[in-house]
C-alpha cells in the first residue's frame, strides 16, 4: 500500500542567489536578505523592509529540516509576492519573472522529491504574462502560477486578462490567487481578515 503524502500548497522561497540576480538585473529595486538570528532574517526590496523572514524561506536546507520535523513530503514553491514587482515597466517585469521562474525549477531539479513549483507572471501585461506560463510549464516543468488578488488596482475579471486566462485553461494550469494589497483592506485589518479574504 502506497503512503499518502502531505503536501503543502502555500510555501514561499526567496534565496540568497534569487535576490542577487534580481539584483543585478533590476538595480533600482535591489533584493537583500539579511540575517538576524539562526530563525529569521530581514527581507528588503527596493528600500521597503519585511520582518522577520524565516531562515527557511531562504535556506533549502533549514526547509527540508523544517518540512521532516512537521511531517510534510511535498512544498509546492512559489515565490515571495514581496518579489512580484508588478509596479516595473512590463519588460523588466517580465525578465524578474523568468528569473525567479528558472530559480525555482532548479530547486525542484535539485529535490524533485521533495519539490514542485508554481510560476511568477509579469502580471502587468497580461500577454507576456501568458507567454510566461507557457514556458514555465512546458520548459520548466511547473505546474501553474501564483498571483495577487489585486493587480495594480485591477480586477482579475478585467478583460485585459483574457489571453492569461485562455492559456491557462489550454495548459490545465493550477492557479493560486494570494492576497496581496487587497481592495478595502482598511476595512478587514480586525482577525486578520485582510490576509483570508
Amino acid at each position: 500500500m502506497n503512503k499518502v503524502r502531505t503536501i503543502d500548497t502555500h510555501t514561499h522561497i526567496l534565496t540568497m542567489e534569487t535576490a542577487a540576480l534580481l539584483s543585478k538585473a533590476a538595480p533600482k529595486v535591489p533584493v537583500t536578505i539579511t540575517p538576524t538570528d539562526a530563525e529569521s532574517a530581514v527581507l528588503d526590496v527596493g528600500g521597503t523592509v519585511y520582518r522577520p523572514f524565516p531562515t527557511g524561506g531562504f535556506d533549502i536546507a533549514c526547509r527540508l529540516r523544517d518540512m521532516d520535523a512537521t511531517g510534510v513530503d511535498v512544498h509546492v514553491l512559489s515565490v515571495t509576492p514581496q518579489t512580484y514587482l508588478y509596479n516595473q515597466e512590463p519588460t523588466l517585469a517580465a525578465v524578474l519573472s523568468a528569473i525567479q521562474n528558472d530559480q525555482l525549477a532548479k530547486h525542484i531539479a535539485a529535490h524533485p522529491d521533495r519539490f514542485m513549483g508554481i510560476a511568477t507572471l509579469p502580471m502587468q501585461d497580461p500577454v507576456r504574462a501568458a507567454d510566461e506560463l507557457k514556458r514555465a510549464m512546458t520548459k520548466l516543468g511547473l505546474k501553474g502560477t501564483m498571483f495577487a488578488s489585486n493587480i495594480m488596482g485591477k480586477n482579475l475579471d478585467d478583460p485585459s486578462f483574457e489571453p492569461l486566462w485562455a492559456t491557462a485553461e489550454e495548459l490545465n494550469a493550477f492557479l493560486f490567487i494570494h492576497p496581496n494589497n487587497v481592495a478595502g483592506a482598511d476595512r478587514l485589518r480586525s482577525y486578520y481578515l485582510q490576509n483570508l479574504i
